[in-house]
This record gives structure tokens, C-alpha cells and sequence, in this order.
């Protein structure tokens, strides 16, 4: 046997490799079955999670939708004078957030009266309405119950 030919002896165009020393370079065919069907599963993992991902970035993105509807509601609400109907004490009517000619949400406000404890008159206080508390609500999704974020904000009197 010679060292130099992977223990096979050759001889002319012939070769002789003794029992069990035949030179085994590539692959068998067990082998390729199962590194095949380890990358399939491979494959069908990375699948599966790239559509999860795919649905979590699409709710998400609702989420920021409500989310600027619920802020820009809220910064039109503290502009307006504190005599405007939209600041009134009470539920005010949902409204549709609509994106591309959809609707995708929908909003509401609440104005709800608050004493300003920092005055000091605590219940003796004649104008027991020092704040107005405006909450913004906007709800959104298929889900039951729908998603809802809330933005709340206090307004002085004047």
C-alpha cells in the first residue's frame, strides 16, 4: 500500500484499494437526504417567523396611526378657547380616523371638570371647576377587545 494514494495501490491504469479503505471523497446519498431535509426545516422556521414579524409590523403600525390621531386631536383641543363647544363638559361623538379612503380608527373625547387642589380651598372652594381634564380615546383593530390608547391632558379655566 502506498501512502501517497490514499492506501490504494495503482498499477498502470488499474488500481486495488483493499477492503474498507476505497477513497471516500463527496458526499453519500444519506447524507444529502438529511442536510436536505435540515434546510427545509431551516427554511420553514425563517418562513414562519418572517410572517409573524410581517403581522406584528402591520399592527404596529395602526398602533402609530391611533396613536398621531389621539396627539393631533389632543393638540387641536388645547388651541381652541375654553367657551368652543369641543371643550364642554362631557362625552364628545366618535369620529372615523380615515387613511387611504378606510377607516382604520376611531376616536372620542371626554372633558371632565377637576378642582385644582394647589388653590387651597378644598371643598369651600366657590369655583370647584378650576381644570378641565380632556381625554382623548382612539380605538382601533379587529380584535375583541379592540386596541385603545388614551392621551389625557389637564386645561386651566381660562
Amino acid at each position: 500500500m502506498d501512502p501517497l494514494t490514499s492506501r490504494c495501490v495503482r498499477s498502470g491504469e488499474a488500481s486495488f484499494c483493499p477492503r474498507g479503505s476505497r477513497d471516500e471523497r463527496g458526499f453519500s446519498l444519506m447524507e444529502a437526504v438529511v442536510a436536505t431535509a435540515i434546510a427545509i426545516i431551516a427554511i420553514m422556521g425563517m418562513a414562519h417567523s418572517f410572517g409573524i414579524g410581517r403581522a406584528l409590523v402591520n399592527r404596529y403600525e395602526l398602533g402609530r396611526v391611533a396613536l398621531g390621531a389621539a396627539q393631533q386631536r389632543m393638540d387641536w383641543l388645547t388651541v381652541l378657547r375654553r367657551s368652543d363647544p369641543a371643550l364642554a363638559y362631557g362625552q364628545h361623538d366618535t369620529l372615523d380616523v380615515v387613511i387611504d379612503s378606510r377607516v382604520v380608527a376611531r376616536e372620542s373625547w371626554l372633558v371632565t371638570p377637576v378642582d385644582d387642589p394647589a388653590d387651597g380651598l378644598g371643598g369651600s372652594d366657590p369655583v370647584p371647576q378650576d381644570l378641565r381634564r380632556v381625554t382623548v380615546t382612539v380605538t382601533w383593530g379587529d380584535a375583541t377587545p379592540a386596541e385603545t390608547i388614551q392621551l389625557s391632558s389637564l386645561l386651566s379655566k381660562n
